[in-house]
């Protein structure tokens, strides 16, 4: 014998149900959770971890945990419950009670109705502002939307819209609400700031579910087997999508890609892409597909089989994900090795796959996803300056890519040290001196220095040389005088590396021609006992050739008194006429000469005696 059910709300707009002929069709092999009699609406946490349903047959609401999908509790609610919204905060669910005229108010802490709103006749739809400060509840046997302050849980409005309103729904901006007119086949479009119908859109046959993404309206067209795509910038129908037989509830994903679309007489969902407004794809359901909710994570849709009193849980496609990324350390150092630690999370499962980091828009490398959803890159060629670091999960087995906001990370120059070293040291006047500066990253600093190093000896720049692929730059210099050189070397540094200055050494110069001075006998004639007059010699030879060395200072002296200096002649030789006084001759015997050296030859000293005659 068919069955047929008809509600008060199936009488004003034209809807009877055959559920014999459902049968006719092959169902799903989903999971299904057994709720109420005559299921309708549908909806879900905020958090997704509950679905209210609506049993308008049994007067009550079935309340599912979503992960084990299983009725948790019963909710009694007014006569004939239709539709159901939840508010942002997931704390209130606002069931419109056809039959009752009125709308129940559900704590979803307790589940128990705290409040009951009366509203018009028949109400249907229900929907709430993303502020959620009010439900708008369309009137099918009143032709009007009430308009509920959700603070107070009165009505604050009264609208006039067309002909036996079914669906509503609210904008992303929470500006327009738009009503389907099942009996008009049209579209009332409510200016929620003055709760007035500010545009009317004629659509398809018998209009019945809606549902927004983002600048897109999607109109269930009941006796057209269609849906109408409304521009809800102009509130003008753009294109119509066919779908399965007598198309109900609409829902969209949470991520706008996609609409759903119940196809009641063929027990089907559609699946229709939002960015391309064409069926990509056709889910089946149980007997009787009414209305339809998603999973605040894409993932999945729970769809109210109106004639099997069951709800059928299915995909809904790939679940929405969200990646985070940090970087540490942060400050770092050129060539230091900085971790880019990606971390993928969805709202239920771990995400597998891959993750791609980049730099601004140049890849840096690719990780595989741990089994908590982490991916790691070591990296260590960030160049100087701030870099905006991104990750990217690039999907996986049922979860959708996604994108990290941006990670500045600023990358220091590397701290350097220089080292200095001369040879040979000692070494002779004209001889070549190689100095070498070593160029040194501090770490975690790394990489190859570039730049130049300046040799001085104290303030004096020697020269300039640049630093090779090690680190190392070398200059020569012969023209170091004998004596002690303070010597530096000073790194310029560069783009990726800061300067510095080398080690201070002493490089000595010593002279290295061996000298032999010989002194002559002093001649004095002591008698009478007066100042005596005597010439002092010495003589300056070359000890290694033997050869006389001209132009060299000689110094005379008897003691400690200092007689006078004079320079070698052509044949090496020296000589002072010295006034001696006869304590002196007395006392000492004999004087000293002294070659002091110079930057070639080595000092000497030589000793003569003073003889009377």
């Amino acid at each position: 014998m068919t069955e047929v059910f008809q509600s008060s709300w199936r009488q004003l707009i034209g809807l009877t149900q055959d559920r014999s002929r459902l049968g006719l069709v092959a169902m799903s092999s989903d999971p299904t959770v057994t709720v109420g009699s005559f299921p309708t609406g549908v909806a879900i946490t905020p958090n997704g971890l509950r679905a209210y349903v609506a049993n308008e047959g049994s007067n009550n609401v079935s309340v599912i945990d979503t992960t084990s999908l299983t009725v948790t509790a019963t909710v009694p609610v007014g006569a004939t419950p239709f539709g159901v919204a939840i508010t942002p905060d997931g704390l209130h669910a606002y069931v419109t009670n056809s039959g009752g005229n009125s709308v129940s108010v559900i704590a979803t802490a307790t589940n128990t109705v705290t409040a009951t709103i009366p509203v018009g006749s028949t109400p249907l739809g229900v929907a709430i502002t993303p502020d959620g400060l009010h439900a708008y509840v369309t009137n099918s046997g009143g032709n009007s939307v009430s308009v509920i302050a959700t603070a107070t849980n009165t009505v604050t409005a009264t609208i006039p819209v067309g002909a036996t309103p079914f669906g509503v729904a609210i904008t992303p901006d929470g500006l327009r609400a738009y009503v389907t007119n099942s009996g008009g086949n049209s579209v009332s479009v409510i200016a929620t700031a003055t709760n007035t119908v500010t545009a009317i859109t004629l659509v398809g046959a018998i209009p019945l579910g809606v549902a927004i993404a983002g600048t897109r309206a999607y109109v269930a067209n009941n006796g057209d087997n269609n849906v109408s795509v409304i521009n809800t910038v102009t509130s003008t129908v753009i294109t119509t999508v066919s779908v399965g037989i007598a198309p109900l509830g609409v829902a969209v994903s949470p991520d706008g890609a996609h609409a759903y679309v119940a196809n009641n007489s063929n027990n089907t969902v559609s699946v229709i892409a939002t960015a391309t407004n064409t069926v990509t794809g056709t889910v089946p359901t149980g007997p009787g597909p009414f209305e339809l909710a998603v999973t605040p994570d894409n993932s999945t849709l729970y769809i109210t089989d109106n004639a099997d009193n069951s709800v059928t849980v299915t995909s809904a496609g790939p679940a929405s994900t969200t990646t985070g990324l940090v970087s540490v350390p942060d400050p770092s150092v050129f060539g230091q090795t900085k971790i880019l630690t990606a971390t993928v999370t969805a709202l239920s499962g771990t995400p597998a796959g891959t993750v791609s980091f980049f730099d601004g828009v140049t890849p840096l490398g690719t990780s595989a996803l741990n089994g908590s959803g982490v991916a790691t890159l070591p990296i260590s060629t960030l160049g100087v300056g701030s870099h905006a670091l991104t990750a990217t999960y690039n999907g996986g087995a049922g979860f959708n890519p996604s994108t990290s906001p941006v990670d500045a990370q600023a990358v220091n120059k590397a701290s350097t040290v220089t080292v200095l070293i001369a040879a040979p040291n000692p070494s002779a006047p004209g001889q070549t001196v190689v100095l070498t500066a070593t160029v040194a990253a501090i770490p975690p600093g790394a990489g190859t220095r570039t730049g130049t190093v300046s040799f001085f000896d104290g303030a004096t720049l020697l020269g300039t040389s640049a630093v090779n692929a090690g680190g190392v730059a070398t200059f020569t210099t012969a023209t170091l005088s004998a004596g002690s050189h303070t010597l530096t070397a000073v790194y310029s540094g560069d783009g990726n590396f800061t300067g510095s200055s080398g080690t201070y050494i002493t490089q000595v110069i010593v002279a290295t021609v061996p000298t032999s001075l010989t002194a002559t006998p002093a001649i004095v004639n002591l008698h009478p006992p007066r100042p005596h007059a005597g010439i002092l010699t010495a003589t300056l030879t070359n000890a290694a050739t033997g050869h006389p060395i001209p132009g060299q200072p000689i110094t005379f002296s008897t003691g400690n008194v200092q007689l006078g200096t004079s320079t070698t002649n052509a044949r090496g030789t020296a000589t002072w006429n010295a006034i001696l006084q006869l304590p002196l001759i007395i006392l000492n015997r004999g004087y000293t000469a002294t070659y002091p050296g110079s930057s070639v030859y080595r000092p000497a000293t030589a000793l003569a005696g003073i003889i009377s005659d």
